[in-house]
């Protein structure tokens, strides 16, 4: 794959509606992006988790947990059940408990929640 205009505009329209990125590798893998794409980029970003403004879970609306990377509608309909019958959530290991999820994606989701 080569570098273009498209995959470019497309990850720095999800470096802003998520904060940041955490690593090139999840870039890679949340963006689909090719190599070339990512080194072209380096050029132009710097990553720094300490720039993601995390979401606070447990007063945040529907809307704004269907922005969070990694979860689907049924995942942010889980949280929003559980957060109602459980009034909240306490840690990020209990967050995570309500839905399914790859160990790498639970990894990077962290920087993005807040409890």
């Amino acid at each position: 794959k080569k570098t273009n205009a498209k995959e470019f505009t497309s990850l720095y329209r999800d470096r802003c509606r998520y904060g940041g990125f955490v690593s090139w590798r999840q870039v890679q893998i949340l963006c689909d992006v090719s190599e070339q794409t990512l080194t072209f980029c380096r050029k132009f970003f710097y990553l720094d988790p300490r720039d993601i403004i995390p979401i606070d879970v447990n007063v945040a609306s529907y809307e704004s947990l269907c922005h969070l990377p990694y979860l689907k509608r049924s995942d942010v309909i889980a949280i929003v059940d559980y957060r109602e019958e459980h009034m909240g959530f306490g840690s990020y290991p209990e967050f995570v408990s309500v839905f399914d999820m790859e160990e790498e994606s639970m990894s990077y989701l962290k920087f993005y929640v807040s409890f």
